[in-house]
């Protein structure tokens, strides 16, 4: 009998240290409402991501790039996979430390392609797994 628990208590333990793996909805219900800034952007003002669930399911992402507004749908596949295909972005003439801020975030957003959440950190993630922004959930 106190092989059985014991086993039992290993297995218990042993499956609450592996995060479970979510689908794109559960992924989209985790993410809904959750706002991320990216620290030391030297941007004047916090640089943001933002996701919000979609009426009729799904996901949308939008925030603050440095020096414009931006916001579309953010894609979820299988595993941490993530594109942001269709983003609309206003137009303000960006300059200086905006600018570059601005260009570095719109890249990265078009080049990721998942996201990794670990702690209070979700970093954007490129196609051969190189992380391209890490931003910090606020």
């Amino acid at each position: 009998m106190k092989a059985v628990l014991a086993l039992g208590t290993m297995i218990l333990a042993g499956c609450a240290a592996v995060p479970p793996v979510l689908s794109p909805t559960g992924r989209a219900e985790a993410l809904d409402g959750s706002v991320w800034e990216l620290p030391d952007a030297g941007a004047g003002r916090p640089v943001t991501l933002e996701f919000r669930g979609r009426d009729g399911g799904g996901l949308a992402v939008g925030g603050y790039d440095g020096c414009n507004r931006f916001n579309g749908p953010a894609e979820l596949g299988e595993g941490e996979a993530i594109r942001f295909p269709r983003l609309a972005v206003t137009r303000m003439a960006c300059l200086g430390n905006t600018a570059a801020t601005e260009r570095r975030v719109m890249a990265a957003l078009e080049e990721a392609r998942a996201i990794k959440i670990e702690g209070s950190d979700l970093r954007l993630v490129g196609g051969e797994g190189q992380v391209l922004l890490t931003y910090r959930r606020q």
